[in-house]
């Protein structure tokens, strides 16, 4: 959802994917032409997530559950990597404004997108397009 939205919206994209540019539905190569992604070295998923909190200055995390192995696993990165974050729960979201106020205060550059998949909440990926879309057309205001 969060390269799908950027790319709507005219960002560049980035960050890195599992060996193969795994994603939950098979291997999607033509994601590095698409959205400028790079294949890590692992097949798995945490040593990409690190990577991509680290190579970021603040993470949003679209979650129903942030109890999940891999919000856990991001949020754990975030800690340690000391990055700030900011989470929107989709059954009960944040405003934009606040997402647009966090974004300037920490004066974010390259943003990482982390959440919940769209196999486990339905709708997921539209949600985090129309949230994101309207965050990066307040911030380019």
């Amino acid at each position: 959802g969060g390269l799908s939205a950027a790319k709507m919206c005219g960002i560049e994209t980035g960050g890195h994917m599992p060996k193969g540019f795994l994603t939950e539905t098979g291997y999607r190569p033509d994601f590095a032409e698409l959205y400028g992604v790079t294949e890590h070295s692992s097949e798995l998923y945490p040593p990409r997530t690190i990577l991509n909190v680290g190579n970021s200055q603040g993470t949003i995390r679209f979650a129903v559950d942030f109890q999940t192995a891999g919000e856990k696993l991001t949020l754990r990165a975030i800690k340690d990597l000391k990055r700030t974050y900011i989470d929107v729960n989709v059954k009960k979201p944040i405003s934009v404004d606040k997402v647009v106020e966090w974004i300037q205060e920490h004066n974010i550059e390259i943003l990482n997108v982390a959440g919940n998949r769209e196999s486990t909440w339905p709708g997921m990926k539209a949600f985090v397009e129309t949230f994101l879309c309207d965050v990066i057309r307040k911030v380019n205001g």
